[in-house]
């Protein structure tokens, strides 16, 4: 699986992820020192959702 950092200037609709990639947002990378296995996991299972779903 292939992590993509998000940095704030992207808008949600430019380089959309493909299957097997993650879009992990930079302030997440941050949080975790840079660690990229961790920030994934925890976006991925742990992270705020809203009603249909998406990663808040």
């Amino acid at each position: 699986m292939t992590s993509i950092v998000e940095q704030p200037h992207d808008s949600p609709d430019v380089g959309e992820a493909t299957r097997g990639e993650v879009r992990i947002p930079a302030e997440t990378l941050a949080a975790f020192g840079g660690d990229e296995l961790r920030a994934r996991v925890f976006y991925e299972k742990y992270a705020l959702r809203d009603a249909t779903g998406q990663q808040m």
